[in-house]
């Protein structure tokens, strides 16, 4: 995957660690049942590299730094401290899903990891409409 033509890499990764950073500050606030799996995440060395946003309660990450955003991968709070981890069933689609596995937050985040095909990241600069016009150059 390439990134969108006329985009900045070095911009998409300033996105990357802000969203990082807003998300470490808010999430306590708005979706307590995240708040491990989002330090977890973000210290990951390839998850830490991915566009974090959250969406009905979970925690997803995106190839791309704008939206509509490209999700492979998403983290759900199951309570107690565990969390189900979910792979995207089809391009651009992240509403139907698959279950990968379910864990602690360490867990979690090796489950999402290995899901991934190696050299996935870092997220890219443009959405998942200019990613896909790109993959088809």
């Amino acid at each position: 995957m390439q990134p969108a033509k006329g985009f900045s890499l070095h911009e998409a990764a300033r996105k990357v660690v802000e969203k990082w950073a807003s998300l470490k500050d808010s999430v306590p606030r708005s979706h307590p049942e995240l708040t491990s799996i989002v330090m977890v995440a973000a210290n990951d060395p390839v998850l830490g590299l991915l566009f974090p946003f959250t969406s009905f309660d979970r925690l997803c990450f995106s190839r791309c730094v704008d939206s509509p955003y490209w999700v492979d991968i998403f983290i759900a709070p199951l309570g107690k401290g565990l969390f189900r981890v979910h792979k995207a069933s089809g391009e651009l689609s992240w509403i139907e899903r698959d279950e990968l596995g379910r864990g602690d937050p360490k867990t979690a985040a090796a489950i999402a990891v290995s899901a991934l095909p190696p050299g996935y990241g870092p997220a890219l600069p443009g959405n998942a409409e200019s990613l896909s016009r790109s993959a088809s150059d």
